[in-house]
């Protein structure tokens, strides 16, 4: 599309073409459209490439010119539409001037991205703009309100915070079902909080799928072959404890084990020994629910599988029953069944109420060659039962009721096709795996994590202390296998004896109590530490390899003699939490990081000096905008493809005429339309909105030209000056920014509040203006043309005119003739009837009458047609003619004979108006009927000459009451100014905007009444 780039700023001079408005849809094709249906425009249009959804910058440049701002593309690119996601990559854009290498007139050539949300936000479509440099579609037509304000907040009020750091996410197993899962788990983690005032564009990756490596996806093959499979395991553990805000926890502890110990992350391994050195034997009374409770470590569901209410419904006879070996037996296997139904619901699982083995009866039937069911193999215990109980001289603590829950790996997971069960399908099993390409690897009871790229991380565990190796050792043992997507082995992480958590600690952040990870690593820690004795905790820290899509956990076991020793001790490790910071986090980081400097590069040029050029199209000339992207798809099950390479050809065509009328473009002039009695020698002038009106209408080939014309007929002839006067590089003077669009004016007040990370330079370019040094004659009616006229043209041509201005002049060349006019009139004095003119003064009528004063605090009041003369006739004066010269009255007042004459009040007559104003640029707020405020500039009649008190007198003035046309003028004075001094002066108002500046510093204030009121002239001495 063709938007209107119209110069208006103030309020009723958008008159030539829309405000910030579509002009013109470029049509779409390959070859030039017929001349009818290519929308022409003006040749500062501003070309739009409508794009529906966004896309990633491919290294475009437009013009030469890298575009500024956000595309407003997400991390990645890719955006979902329905079942599948498509990621645009623009990768040409070009403005081409059909038949004519030269594209566009000298000048800037930049293109902006238009986006209604931040790079961090969700942008449906996107927006290039070409030859601009303003971020925003409509920075004119929406006047500023607050919800404008709010929006401009909502997309650039957060320009200066950086990009949220790559956030580790930390996934336990507290939210997963007891029990094994034969397709693993899937894992939703929690992301570390970003810091305060950052942004981000994705959230990450909280998903996590753990997994063994042994099953095959044949439920019916896997169970043939007698491995015990990884469980999630775990209980009811002490909920972690709550801190005050103003209490800061005690150093380390932070908490108590169920043995009444303290709990400290940064866990001493001495510790951790079995419970059930330092419990007493189980007790099933009616207190059993209120402690912490657990089985030991065995090779099913491991130890801990209890939950609330669990032991609750344990059969009172079996609860009170001697604690015989049988006993203890059937309250251990009521326990484990009724953890396992609490797992998966009334769904059949392995029957753990078969016959129980421990470690070593396993082992020896399995050198035997005797078979043995996998019921049977899910109940295998590692040795003595331990079991959980009160703690005697320990804490009163409330019955146990957060989950800690841990990973247990899988057990003899050692390569062999058959482990327990039917040794006789041993060949059968093996040629099943090898048709599904089903290999062991090096690694045994693997746990493989399928992490994706990722930078660094951690991992807790507890594990076989006898499986962990020396700094020095060979490799051998527990390790942590990194795998490319190939499943090729990168790198191997031994697991030494420097990763206990004796000799190292948790991260920092773990042991955060107020982080999201406390609760979770509390209650995972307290777990392992009450249950999971002999295993003891590591920490190991994660640096894989470039290339790393997936680790592996699992033992490497020298031969089989040293696999069967340590499998019989047990499942080797324990997975309670792994910690992960992934590339795509990086990756994310580092394109945030990018688009929020795209966007503050964008506003550094928007409010710099170099916005106030850019490059304007050729006129009569037809362009084609060419757009070329790359397309990918990704499907619903993440599967990515190319599509073919789109490319788009737009066409338009340049109007071949200059603008027909300048009004947009003037911003005001001095003196204003139809203003009378101008000073003489004042220079007029006209002030431009842009900065560039010259070079618009260069680029038509015209210029433009002054041409004064007085009623007398009289030439300008002023030496040294060209008349007609050209408007062109020589005659202008640059304005700095001042009447800002809404948008450029809210954008720069968001950048001071929230910044400064952009740079604003207050003395950046954005008006014009043209003085004329010409002296004028005295009571001469003026018009002032101003002509386009072809470049080069005779000095005598009279051109097109495009603006005019009408004024007169008055008697006086400068106020200080004005003043000496006031200062050389003899002051009369006259009585009047006590009273009489300060009600004038305080009448009702005007009070509500005011005027805009020059001085701050003083009151100015007009009347209306003949109001003033009929108070004055009413006060006993006689009937005043029309000022038509200076006059000063002090009119005194007498309450009795006896009493001394008070001065009362002072008129003031002059030949011209006192109290001047002039349409001026001025922000003004205005409430619509709903009561929403908008400000916007308007031409406001704003005082820039006036009477007003001098400080040099002695504060008497009360009322200032001008007569219509500001002529005469009423002043009251206060009671008690008998005997002071009255001093008045003509104000001329120095403005501080740099178009309006007169040359002087501060306001003109010349003395044109001083008169000692020390007695009336008619009292004797």
């Amino acid at each position: 599309m063709l938007v209107s780039r119209t110069p208006a700023l103030a309020e009723g001079t958008g008159v030539d073409r829309g405000i910030d408005s579509k002009i013109g849809d470029m049509p779409r094709g390959s070859s030039q459209p017929s001349g009818s249906e290519i929308p022409v425009v003006p040749i500062d249009a501003i070309p739009v490439l409508s794009l529906a959804m966004p896309a990633l910058d491919g290294g475009i440049m437009p013009l030469g010119e890298t575009p500024g701002g956000s595309t407003g593309a997400p991390t990645g690119g890719f955006i979902g539409r329905g079942d599948f996601a498509y990621r645009y990559t623009m990768t040409d854009v070009t403005l081409e001037r059909v038949g004519s290498a030269d594209v566009v007139m000298p000048g800037n050539t930049p293109s902006t991205w238009w986006t209604l949300e931040p790079p961090d936000g969700e942008n449906l479509t996107t927006h290039l703009s070409l030859l601009n440099w303003t971020p925003n579609p409509a920075p004119k037509a929406l006047e500023r309100s607050e919800i404008l304000e709010e929006t401009i907040h909502e997309r650039w009020g957060r320009v200066c915070n950086p990009a949220a750091p790559a956030a580790p996410v930390l996934w336990t197993f507290a939210d997963e079902r007891l029990g094994p899962s034969p397709s693993g788990w899937d894992l939703d983690g929690i992301a570390w909080p970003d810091p305060e005032d950052t942004t981000r564009s994705a959230d990450a990756d909280r998903a996590l799928h753990v997994h063994e490596t042994w099953r095959s996806g044949d439920l019916g093959l896997d169970q043939l072959r007698g491995i015990v499979p990884a469980v999630v395991e775990g209980g009811l553990v002490d909920c972690a404890p709550e801190f005050e805000d103003d209490v800061p926890p005690t150093r380390g502890v932070i908490g108590r084990d169920v043995t009444g110990r303290p709990l400290d992350l940064s866990i001493n391994t001495d510790r951790l020994r079995d419970l059930s050195e330092t419990l007493n034997p189980l007790e099933l009374d009616a207190n059993i629910g209120a402690t912490t409770r657990g089985l030991s470590p065995n090779l099913s569901l491991g130890a801990g599988t209890l939950n609330r209410g669990l032991t609750a419904t344990l059969d009172t006879n079996v609860a009170t029953a001697p604690l015989t070996g049988r006993t203890r037996r059937l309250a251990e296997r009521a326990l484990v069944d009724r953890a396992v139904i609490g797992s998966f619901g009334s769904a059949t699982v392995d029957n753990l109420t078969a016959e129980r083995l421990d470690l070593g009866e396993a082992a020896r039937r399995v050198a035997q060659g005797v078979s043995i069911n996998r019921s049977t193999l899910l109940g295998v215990t590692n040795g003595a039962a331990t079991h959980a109980t009160h703690v005697p001289g320990g804490p009163l603590v409330d019955e146990p009721q957060c989950p800690g829950r841990v990973l247990a790996s899988p057990l003899w997971d050692i390569g062999e096709p058959v482990v327990f069960g039917d040794v006789s399908r041993a060949d059968e099993v093996a040629d099943r795996l090898a048709e599904l390409g089903m290999k062991h690897g090096p690694l045994s009871d693997v746990i493989e994590v399928d992490s994706g790229a990722i930078l660094e991380g951690h991992v807790l565990m507890w594990v076989n202390r006898g499986l962990l190796n020396d700094d020095q050792g060979t490799g051998r043992g527990l390790m942590i296998h990194f795998l490319d997507e190939g499943g090729n082995v990168l790198d191997v992480r031994p697991v030494r004896v420097s990763d206990l958590l004796s000799v190292t600690s948790v991260p920092p952040r773990w042991a955060d109590v107020n982080g999201p990870w406390f609760e979770d690593i509390y209650h995972t820690v307290l777990y392992g530490q009450s249950r999971l004795s002999p295993r003891q905790p590591v920490c190991v820290k994660l640096s894989p390899p470039e290339g790393t899509e997936r680790f592996r956990i699992g033992v490497l076991y020298l031969d089989e003699k040293q696999a069967s020793r340590f499998e019989q001790q047990g499942r080797p490790f324990y997975v309670g939490a792994i910690e992960l910071t992934r590339l795509s986090e990086a990756e994310r980081e580092e394109y945030d990081t990018t688009e929020i400097q795209k966007d503050r590069d964008a506003i550094e040029e928007f409010l710099g000096p170099q916005s106030a050029d850019v490059a304007l199209l050729f006129p009569d000339s037809i362009y084609r905008v060419t757009c070329r992207s790359d397309v990918r798809i990704r499907d619903d099950e993440g599967a990515e493809s190319d599509a073919a390479e789109q490319t788009a050809e737009f066409w338009f065509r340049t109007d071949a005429e200059a603008p027909k009328r300048l009004d947009p473009w003037v911003l005001c002039t001095l003196p204003a339309e139809d203003e009378a009695h101008v000073f003489g020698l004042d220079s007029p002038r006209v002030v431009f909105a842009t900065n560039a009106v010259d070079q618009l209408f260069a680029a038509y080939g015209k210029e433009l030209r002054v041409r004064l014309k007085a009623a007398s007929f009289k030439q300008v002839e002023e030496p040294g000056l060209p008349h007609p006067v050209p408007i062109d590089a020589g005659t202008l003077e640059n304005v700095q920014a001042h009447v800002l669009s809404p948008f450029e004016a809210v954008l720069q007040d968001v950048i001071k509040e929230t910044g400064p990370c952009v740079p604003v330079d207050g003395e950046r370019v954005r008006h014009s203006m043209i003085k004329l040094p010409i002296p004028l004659d005295p009571y001469t009616d003026y018009v002032m043309d101003i002509e386009s006229v072809d470049i080069g043209a005779d000095a005598g041509t009279v051109g097109d005119r495009v603006y005019r201005l009408n004024f007169s002049t008055g008697q006086f060349g400068l106020i200080e003739d004005f003043a000496r006019d006031i200062q050389a009139t003899v002051t009369e004095h006259r009585f009047v009837e006590t009273g009489a003119l300060q009600a004038i003064g305080n009448s009702p009528r005007f009070a509500s009458r005011t005027m805009d004063s020059i001085v701050p605090g003083q009151t100015l009041l007009i009347t209306m047609g003949p109001e003033l003369d009929e108070e004055l006739i009413g006060a006993g004066l006689e009937p005043m003619d029309v000022p038509g010269a200076a006059r000063v009255i002090v009119f005194w007042e007498q309450a009795n004979p006896a009493a001394d004459p008070q001065p009362a009040a002072i008129i003031l007559d002059a030949s011209e108006p006192m109290h001047r104003t002039r349409p001026l640029p001025q922000e003004v707020t205005e409430e619509d009927p709903d009561g929403i405020a908008t400000t916007r500039w308007k031409l406001e009649p704003t005082p820039w000459l006036s009477v007003a008190e001098s400080n040099a007198s002695d504060d008497l003035v009360d009322k200032i009451l001008f007569s219509p046309g500001t002529q005469r003028v009423l002043i009251t004075l206060k009671p008690g100014a008998r005997g002071q001094s009255l001093r008045l002066n003509m104000v001329r108002k120095a403005f501080t905007e740099p178009y309006l500046d007169e040359g002087f510093a501060g306001d003109v204030e010349i003395e044109i009444v001083a008169t000692d009121l020390t007695r009336a002239p008619w009292e004797e001495d």
